[in-house]
């Protein structure tokens, strides 16, 4: 009878295990947004802009932030989240600063049945934090291509990219990081459309 009740225990043990790791993914995560960009000056409207979707690697296409700790290792920074992936951020992001800049009649992000003059593609390359010799450093980078609609010809392309140290990998100080990396993409972005619309 003994050895019954043993037996029965021993393989109770991985159900306790797998209910413990299913109670811990179903914890809530401080969820964390990105800010959009003040803009210094505003413009003399002209044309409407679509800022199609935002395209990334995979990695990046998730709410989780990404963490690289070296050696080609990407990994998650634990107990944070995003409120939507980084490349959906940045689109709407870019949508509601670039219409800050009063420099269109419209910036859509495809919702308004309108059709556009110019389109905006972009491509974040990199939205992560890398850890180099043991410090933190918030990175970004993305490809923005200004396109005519009417011919779809290119009009103009741009890299831009930004590095911002962080104080430690903290969520807090993490995010704070890399909504300044994300201040510095949506100001070269908002030159760059301006500039060439």
């Amino acid at each position: 009878m003994m050895r019954a009740v043993l037996i029965l225990m021993l393989a109770a043990l991985p159900a306790c295990g797998t209910l413990g790791a299913l109670n811990d993914a179903a914890a809530p995560l401080p969820t964390y947004e990105l800010s959009p960009r003040v803009p210094d000056r505003t413009f003399r409207p002209r044309g409407v802009l679509l800022v199609e979707a935002v395209t990334s690697p995979a990695s990046l296409a998730t709410d989780r932030i990404v963490v690289r700790p070296g050696g080609g290792a990407v990994a998650t920074l634990p107990g944070a989240r995003w409120s939507d992936s980084a490349p959906a951020q940045m689109r709407a992001l870019l949508v509601r600063s670039l219409a800050a800049t009063d420099g269109f009649v419209l910036v859509s992000d495809g919702s308004a049945p309108v059709p556009p003059d110019l389109l905006l593609l972009t491509d974040l390359t990199a939205f992560e934090i890398v850890v180099r010799d043991g410090a933190p450093v918030a990175r970004g980078a993305a490809t923005l291509t200004l396109v005519r609609d009417a011919d779809r010809r290119v009009i103009a392309r741009r890299a831009a990219a930004a590095e911002v140290a962080a104080a430690s990998t903290d969520p807090a100080d993490a995010i704070a990081a890399l909504d300044a990396v994300t201040q510095s993409l949506l100001s070269d972005a908002m030159t760059f459309v301006i500039e060439n619309r």
